[in-house]
């Protein structure tokens, strides 16, 4: 860990953590989501026109998914919107300064995991937005 991470009480390990917590919700909820609507809908060989009956509960549960997904992408987001701030202000210096002798990178990695969050909570709630559009079943 460096000085910079040090000084901030963030600890880069979190950093790192949360800077991927986007990324793995939106892997874990596109996993899950198919697998389930698949289930649902194609129990066996055939197509069904509605949810199969034992899967009633399946259209809730990938609502309840696609929240999880948002709201762990959200704290990634904050956590890291957080350790830019707390950072801001611990060593002087331009940029390239900090860059060069490497106290800079914990502030880069939280830049890039606000990004990377950002983008991947973009990329679930326009998934998140074919539920409500699209018909369950296709029927």
């Amino acid at each position: 860990m460096s000085d910079v991470a040090a000084k901030s009480c963030i600890s880069l390990n979190w950093l790192i953590v949360w800077s991927a917590a986007g990324p793995f919700a939106w892997c874990a909820q596109m996993i899950l989501t198919s697998a389930l609507a698949s289930y649902a809908c194609y129990p066996d060989a055939a197509r069904l026109g509605a949810v199969a009956p034992r899967m009633g509960w399946a259209p809730n549960a990938i609502g309840i998914i696609e929240l999880s997904a948002l709201t762990l992408c959200a704290a990634g987001a904050v956590f890291c919107f957080h350790a830019i701030r707390v950072m801001r202000d611990d060593s002087p210096g331009t940029h390239a300064d900090l860059l060069e002798v490497g106290e800079g990178v914990p502030r880069v990695l939280a830049i890039c995991g606000l990004l990377t969050a950002l983008g991947f909570m973009l990329a679930t709630l326009f998934d998140s937005a074919a539920m409500l559009t699209v018909p369950f079943c296709g029927g």
